[in-house]
């Protein structure tokens, strides 16, 4: 009999290979719901929100007052007031006319990429289809009501002006600013769970997923459906973000309808680390008493589902227009991120424009760490001018929980989040992980 071990040195149970056979041992747990926050909480980080990272100055239109039709398209998530007159310029200030639009030709007016166009005019297309239809279903309207539901939207649109365009105060004039929206859910969560979900999976590979995303949150809305799983965690501070996307294929086998579990991360990790890396854990879900139930190495853990509702909603993941890509070993990342926190609890990464070269830097009172990647250390790279400083309490851990031999995608950009992206199970698996900027 031996051990295995994770890469962090966390020890998996080995048993002796071979059939698994006598009874099954089943074990039932009852999983109350906790609140409070986590640790490493830090009021100098800015949180990562809807649509970025907060704590910097909302950029609007200076002192000029919103048209209307600005007012009503920035309704529309990632529509910030900027992105409003270059749509009111190109001839678009109402929701109708915007849900007519050609994606392709209005992207090419207003200079943005088509996708985003094409997310605005599916977003917009929704509410306006489900605004006739509340029309023709009610046709008389209390004008008191309109009245307040109009002031609801104003507030609404002024919440969801884009936190993370600079103003010009803190931008240089030759800079190009970062355009950010947000990626569209799958559809909606749902609020009910699955009426079927069986999945056997390797025990390595999904406790690897696990032991990650408890580094951000304790517990999280299992999302299942036909194409595979989707896990989603914010941390307390609204510092730190994960979303992960298991596909149907990355299980070895898979049966699921649409449905939402609630869960504690840390029971179910703990019930699939009975098993040693390279065996097999089956999970299926129960409507009839709301509980996922663990099969691996001849027991059986039922763990009692939690009401998704008391779990902390994760928000739209931001997607950015960063400048700066770059890709390499998660070994090399992982040595320079922690050689900086030999000397500081903050680091400093660095890209400059023209230069194939990815930076680590961090000082103390006396000391300071310089670590620089280029040629051969990277895999691809996309430089641009790029210097942002984030927080070791939260880079530390997401740097330790890399699988062994990844090979992780950085996005940069000047004060702006950082997302790191890996793939797992060739493919069929994909880790977001966002972290806000250190501020001041």
């Amino acid at each position: 009999m031996s051990t295995d071990t994770t890469p962090d040195g966390e020890e998996l149970r080995e048993t002796n290979d071979g059939d698994d056979g006598g009874d099954e041992l089943e074990i039932d747990i009852e999983v109350t719901e906790t609140t409070g926050p986590r640790a490493d909480e830090t009021d100098e980080t800015a949180p990562v929100g809807d649509d970025g990272a907060a704590g910097e100055d909302e950029a609007g239109n200076g002192d000029e007052t919103a048209s209307d039709g600005e007012i009503e398209l920035t309704s529309v998530t990632g529509i910030s007031p900027a992105y409003a007159v270059r749509l009111v310029a190109a001839g678009v200030d109402s929701l109708d006319e915007l849900a007519r639009a050609d994606a392709d030709a209005l992207a090419d007016e207003i200079d943005v990429p088509a996708v985003r166009v094409e997310g605005w005019i599916d977003a917009t297309t929704e509410s306006v289809d489900t605004a006739s239809d509340a029309a023709s279903t009610v046709p008389v309207t209390d004008p008191e009501t309109t009245e307040a539901e109009d002031d609801e939207t104003e507030e609404t649109s002024e919440a969801s002006e884009d936190a993370v365009e600079r103003s010009s105060n803190d931008t240089d004039e030759t800079d190009e600013p970062v355009e950010t929206t947000t990626e569209k859910t799958v559809e909606s969560i749902p609020d009910h769970p699955p009426e079927r979900f069986e999945a056997t999976i390797e025990v390595g590979r999904l406790h690897e997923v696990l032991r990650a995303l408890l580094k951000t949150t304790e517990e999280a809305r299992l999302v299942v459906d036909t194409d595979g799983m989707r896990i989603g965690g914010v941390d307390p501070a609204m510092v730190a973000m994960d979303r992960v996307s298991i596909g149907a294929g990355a299980f070895e086998t898979y049966e699921a309808t649409l449905g939402t579990i609630g869960v504690s991360l840390d029971r179910l990790d703990e019930a699939v680390r009975l098993g040693t890396p390279k065996q097999t854990v089956a999970l299926s879900f129960t409507p009839e008493d709301r509980s996922l139930r663990v099969s691996v190495d001849g027991v059986t853990v039922s763990i009692a589902a939690l009401d998704p509702d008391s779990i902390r909603e994760e928000p739209d993941l931001p997607v950015f227009d960063w400048p700066t890509q770059v890709t390499l070993e998660g070994a090399h990342l992982r040595r320079g991120i922690e050689a900086a926190g030999l000397v500081s609890k903050v680091v400093t990464l660095t890209t400059s424009e023209g230069v194939d070269r990815f930076e680590v830097a961090a000082s103390g009172d006396l000391d300071s760490v310089e670590c620089s990647f280029e040629d051969d250390d990277l895999v691809a790279v996309t430089p641009a001018d790029a210097s942002t400083k984030f927080s070791l309490d939260y880079l530390t851990p997401l740097v330790r929980t890399l699988p062994k031999e990844s090979v992780v995608t950085l996005y940069l950009a000047r004060d702006m989040p950082l997302s790191v992206v890996h793939e797992f199970a060739d493919g069929e698996g994909s880790f977001t992980r966002m972290v806000a900027p250190r501020i001041g």
